[in-house]
């Protein structure tokens, strides 16, 4: 099968992107490339018929396993005419900007850049149309172990196609070599080598999905734990499968049907297998009806096997004890003899529906793991139909009523694997055609009172509406293989609709623990990165200018409380307030920046420890930052320098405090450098203001501008000190946001997992219903 046709089934499950005016195209662009060929400016060309939907100039486009390109020009083939969209049906020369098409081959495809990605592809239709139309089995992952893109999905499934055909071919070819074995014998054998291969599908999704939440690395100890109970049912899933397999190949009976009859004590059961055998086992010994009792058999431990042969072909009935007896004790018997069967016909001899505890113990007993028939057994000895009008119909207007009810609650308990019901009178049946034991005198007896009332054999049977349930058994044993399979797929359906029950059970409880910690995942996103952390910066921002302000407002009021009392010694006395103010601010911002950093650290590391689940690594600023930069100062200077005429002997001044204030070692290296600069080129400008002649006034105005002007730029300077800070505090920021994010996708991924293998489930389940009696 080509890619194009390959396409062409599975297009409708992507949806193409909306472009200009269209905001949704019915198919998206899909296009065989036939030529490829170059523009004089090296730009590739390629052409072909587009198969399906619309392609636009300055659409963005993928070639073959997803080489990105933008369509620069559309020519339709032929014609010099450009247009500005193709569609399905147009023979075409489309223009990309790739400039090496090296790589580009006939027969890749050509088609939206964006069709790879999940949010353009109905992954759960695409399994389907699949299985719908290949009959192959594929999940997600298989489809995209190449790539997220549209040709290495078309090359997967082409791949597993060609796969198959080879299989296909293989078994042909060793079926040449077995010309010998007879047509039933490799029927058999190919019906139990597909239902093998079915319970290999099942098993493939369920290890599939155990695969994928193995490979997920989470770094919290409660996703770990999640994960492993996650991978415990699935494992357990797989054991119950591999069971079921086992019992499959080698408990099923594939060369003929088996039919189970299973009810009520004394309903009929044997009576209705003993008919069977009158009518269809002529190598039976002689004396019939001694298999017919009073009910003891259902108190026995064993069941009995009877096979018999109809219309050419052999079958087996089975007669299981009774449900109204002292089964608890050999349940497990009657189980075995039920799995054996390819479908049960269930016997019930009173004219009512079944009781509520009879009800249980049939959809306990029965399930849905295979095709059940109700019989109704009418009871009545010979002295019920001594009268005409009693000979009439079996089916009268009670007995209608009663099938009605039986056939109601059936369908309530059993659900949709009921199939059907058949009302019989088995006593007369069994009477019509027998040759009695001397032993049994009562049946001899109402035999004779049968034959008398009704003239004959065949009109004893005919009445006893017997004859229903022998077409209904023919037909089957007729089509045995057919019958076979359908209740192994039925067989699966249950199995697999348990296996799915089981696992989204499990997930119920895993999911309130992945809510929960994705909630807190977030919480730390937002709480602790963008409340504790941010803040923690701004803090100290915030703390160190206001120190700022304090510091220099403190020097301020010194210098005029000098002015106003005329010291003589006012340099000296102002740079050794300088001094002190120098440390004292030193000092102050790195207490401001380690205490807002452990509070941080300690509210960040604490809230992350409340989550519940929550384990990700502790936050640790580095407490000695590293901070090499250069400063210039000859700005600061002549922003602070009052009297410009006497700039340089300013200078002179400012160099001694501004290399004090740099010597100061600190926390935070830099710290010192900075603010010690430019506090010490204030304080010589200061010196300089408060010494001159221009009166106290004058001296205080200028002091308080150089100042005011010292304070801006220590402040400037001091953002540039903290950011060693706050790049430690972005860096633990970062790795917090990157291992809440990496978890969070550890449980998008799967859930996604779980979904894939629910939707498998669904896949795998439908196509059994979908293909057909006898089909797989």
């Amino acid at each position: 099968m080509t890619k194009l046709e390959i396409w062409l089934a599975i297009a409708e499950c992507f949806r193409s992107p909306s472009v200009q005016d269209c905001p949704y195209r019915e198919l998206p662009f899909y296009m065989t490339i036939d030529d490829v060929s170059t523009t004089d400016d090296g730009r590739a060309v390629v052409s072909g018929l587009i198969a399906t939907g619309t392609v636009y100039v300055d659409d963005s486009v993928r070639v073959g396993w997803g080489r990105p390109g933008i369509v620069q020009g559309i020519l339709l083939e032929g014609t010099l005419e450009e247009i500005e969209m193709g569609e399905a049906g147009d023979q075409v020369n489309i223009l990309l900007d790739i400039t090496d098409d090296s790589h580009i081959e006939n027969g890749e495809g050509i088609y939206h850049e964006c069709l790879g990605s999940n949010y353009h592809i109905d992954w759960k239709r695409l399994i389907e149309v699949i299985q719908e139309k290949f009959g192959i089995m594929m999940l997600k992952k298989e489809l995209t172990k190449r790539a997220h893109d549209v040709d290495s999905i078309v090359y997967s499934i082409q791949e597993k196609l060609e796969k198959r055909a080879t299989s296909n071919c293989n078994n042909a070819t060793n079926s040449d070599f077995k010309q010998t074995q007879n047509t039933e014998s490799k029927t058999s054998d190919n019906t139990q080598k597909g239902i093998e291969n079915l319970y290999n599908e099942l098993l493939y999704i369920i290890r599939d999905a155990q695969q994928d939440v193995s490979e997920l690395k989470g770094v919290n100890s409660s996703f770990n734990t999640i994960k492993r109970n996650i991978i415990e049912r699935l494992n357990e899933q797989v054991e119950i499968a591999g069971k079921e397999l086992s019992k499959a190949l080698n408990n099923t009976v594939w060369d003929n049907l088996v039919i189970a009859f299973f009810g009520e004590t004394n309903a009929g059961k044997s009576t209705i297998i003993e008919t069977f055998r009158i009518l269809f086992d002529l190598n039976r010994p002689g004396g019939d009806g001694l298999i017919v009792g009073d009910g003891r058999h259902d108190f026995t431990k064993t069941y009995e096997e009877y096979k018999l042969s109809i219309g050419g072909h052999q079958f087996t009935l089975i007669d299981v004890p009774g449900i109204e007896g002292n089964e608890e004790e050999f349940k497990d018997v009657i189980q075995v003899a039920l799995h054996k069967a390819h479908c049960v016909f269930y016997v019930q001899g009173h004219n009512k529906k079944p009781d509520e505890a009879t009800a249980r113990k049939i959809k306990n007993y029965l399930g849905d793991w295979v095709k059940v028939y109700s019989i109704y057994n009418v009871r009545g000895g010979a002295g019920n139909y001594d009268e005409e009008e009693e000979r009439e119909a079996l089916l009268t207007e009670g007995i209608l009523k009663t099938e009605n009810l039986i056939q109601i609650e059936f369908k309530r308990i059993l659900g949709d694997v009921y199939a059907g019901h058949i009302t019989l009178q088995a006593l007369l049946a069994m009477c019509a055609k027998a040759v009695f034991s001397e032993q049994r005198e009562d049946l001899i007896k109402t035999q004779q009172k049968l034959l008398g009332y009704f003239g004959s054999a065949d009109r004893i049977l005919q009445f006893s509406q017997f004859q229903t349930l022998i077409n209904l058994v023919e037909q089957k044993a007729s089509n045995f293989h057919s019958e076979i399979l359908e209740a192994n797929k039925q067989k699966l359906t249950s199995l697999a609709g348990k296996i799915s029950t089981q696992i989204s059970i499990s997930m119920k409880v895993q999911k309130e623990g992945l809510k929960r910690l994705g909630d807190n995942l977030k919480i730390v996103e937002r709480e602790v990165c963008n409340n504790y952390l941010d803040s923690a910066y701004r803090n100290i921002l915030n703390k160190s200018k206001n120190v700022i302000d304090s510091i220099y407002g403190s020097l301020k009021a010194k210098v005029f409380e000098l002015i106003d009392n005329k010291e003589k010694d006012i340099k000296e006395r102002v740079e050794r307030i300088q001094e002190c103010l120098l440390e004292e601010l030193e000092s102050r911002i790195i207490d401001i920046v380690r205490d807002e950093l452990s509070r941080a650290n300690n509210n960040a590391n604490r809230k992350i420890k409340e989550l519940d689940g929550i384990r990700l690594a502790s936050i640790n600023f580095y407490a000695n930052v590293d901070l090499d930069a250069e400063i210039d100062f000859t700005e600061a200077l002549s922003e602070l320098d009052i009297d410009l005429d006497d700039i340089l002997g300013w200078v002179t001044k400012t160099a001694g405090t501004a290399t004090a204030g740099a010597a100061i070692g600190s926390i935070i290296p830099g710290v010192g450098t900075v603010i010690g600069a430019v506090v010490g080129a204030a304080i010589g400008g200061i010196a300089h203001a408060a010494s001159g002649d221009g009166g106290k006034a004058n001296a205080k105005n200028s002091v308080s501008d150089a100042v005011s002007r010292a304070k801006g730029k220590a402040k400037q300077n001091l953002e540039k000190v903290l950011s060693p800070v706050l790049r430690s505090i972005e860096n633990e920021k970062k790795k917090l946001k990157s291992s809440a994010r990496r978890e969070l996708n550890n449980i998008e991924m799967l859930n996604e997992s779980i979904d894939c293998f629910n939707e498998g489930i669904e896949a795998f389940v439908k196509r059994l219903k979908d293909n057909g009696y006898g089909r797989i």
